[in-house]
């Protein structure tokens, strides 16, 4: 099996007042409405880290990332974002709405503001993730690290990048780093899980599922990787016990659904390990293709 949910770790701020220095981006180019008026100095926004979260009023119990990650949210949930005064939180929310041209275009005019915010080269490297320029978002990420070599999401974000180029034990050496920086943080420890999981390594893997399980016992992400764990280590009931917990959009997928189906099976229900395995969105199969031709194999099908 090769699940790997790994979520861009992006923070948030609200602040207030300095003065500045003129720093330049690579922002698409279409700014040629120049007054005077944007040569006028800008009052800078002191960075303040304590602020650089995303907060909510209501307790999120049901999604271990909710806070740290962008990508766990639905649209109504970036739409508050979106209208808000913050201009790196409208950003990410217009970014991760599908408005990367209009989410860069916002940051653009922030720069002299926010430039010594980590979080402000962040935001860019993530608008320039989504949009799959992932050369232009490695550099962003590495800048962030420029003004604060110790600000923990950067170190995630670069993490994720290398796991997009199967440059896993660069990947692992950032997730640790991330995770170090800011140990109160869920994203690194959550990524580093299911990098531990992908290369075998369960007991590892266990130990930061059992920890993340126990705090957000309704994330299902969460779930799968703790069931994943069980099911590697051969205890099929309490693995089922977890799986059986998902709706059909989780056990349709293919990285939950044949490990499902695998379960039942070797607890010797054949007949619902076989409705499972039809259920499963073929389509999105990837790299587990060979893996599906085992299981179909193993269990067979009804067709």
């Amino acid at each position: 099996m090769k699940y790997l949910n790994i979520l861009l770790f992006v923070l948030f701020l609200v602040s207030c007042s300095s003065a500045p220095k003129k720093t330049t981006i690579d922002l698409p180019d279409d700014f040629d409405d120049i007054k005077n008026e944007d040569f006028t100095s800008v009052v800078e926004v002191p960075y303040r880290s304590h602020l650089d979260n995303f907060k909510e009023n209501q307790a999120i119990t049901d999604d271990s990332l909710a806070k740290e990650s962008l990508g766990r949210f639905s649209e109504k949930r970036l739409e508050p974002l979106i209208e808000s005064g913050d201009p790196i939180s409208k950003s990410l929310g217009m970014c991760y709405r599908g408005e990367t041209q209009e989410g860069l275009k916002n940051l653009d005019g922030n720069i002299e503001k926010y430039q010594k915010h980590p979080s402000f080269w962040t935001a860019i490297g993530t608008c320039y993730y989504l949009r799959k320029e992932f050369r232009k978002a490695l550099l962003f990420y590495n800048k962030t690290i420029e003004v604060d070599s110790n600000y923990a999401p950067s170190y995630n974000n670069l993490g994720v990048l290398y796991m997009r180029d199967n440059l896993d034990q660069k990947a692992l050496v950032a997730f640790q780093k991330a995770a170090k920086l800011n140990p109160f943080s869920l994203t690194p420890i959550f990524n580093l899980a299911f990098l531990y999981l992908e290369y075998g390594h369960i007991k590892k893997a266990e130990t930061y599922f059992k920890s993340l399980h126990n705090q957000y016992p309704q994330d299902k992400d969460v779930l799968i990787g703790r069931a994943t764990t069980y099911l590697f280590q051969n205890k099929i009931e309490s693995a089922l016990k977890l799986y059986s917990q998902l709706d059909s959009d989780y056990t349709e997928r293919p990285d939950v659904g044949l490990n499902f189906a695998v379960g039942l099976f070797l607890s010797g229900n054949k007949n619902k390990a076989s409705d499972i395995f039809e259920d499963i969105n073929v389509e999105k199969l990837g790299r587990l293709k060979p893996y599906y031709d085992r299981v179909k194999k193993l269990i067979g099908d009804k067709s």
